[in-house]
């Protein structure tokens, strides 16, 4: 179990992009060992929503939106001042906006 007080002394600093990033390097191990991974689309502080892309086997899993929720917006939006919402897009949905 990691120091509570870890992620105020390593990213209180940083912009918020910054600090999903550092979050998503530290998750991504967890994606690749189940032969996939995360990537961050985007961060919009105004509103406070974060978009990212499942990708490889992560992509399509009956898993995936609890993943999401349970585990990826879970710890962005308690460890990232200002993350209230994390979304998953697809790639035909990010292509049209």
């Amino acid at each position: 179990m990691r120091d509570a007080s870890l992620s105020f002394w390593l990213y209180n600093d940083l912009v918020m992009k910054e600090q999903v990033e550092k979050w998503l390097a530290y998750m991504r191990p967890a994606f690749q060992r189940h032969k996939g991974d995360i990537a961050l689309v985007d961060v919009d502080e105004a509103s406070g929503i974060v978009r990212v892309r499942l990708e490889g086997a992560c992509k399509g899993c009956e898993m995936s939106m609890i993943t999401m929720k349970a585990g990826v917006e879970a710890t962005l939006v308690a460890e990232v001042p200002g993350v209230k919402e994390v979304i998953a897009i697809s790639d035909e949905v990010h292509a049209i906006v």
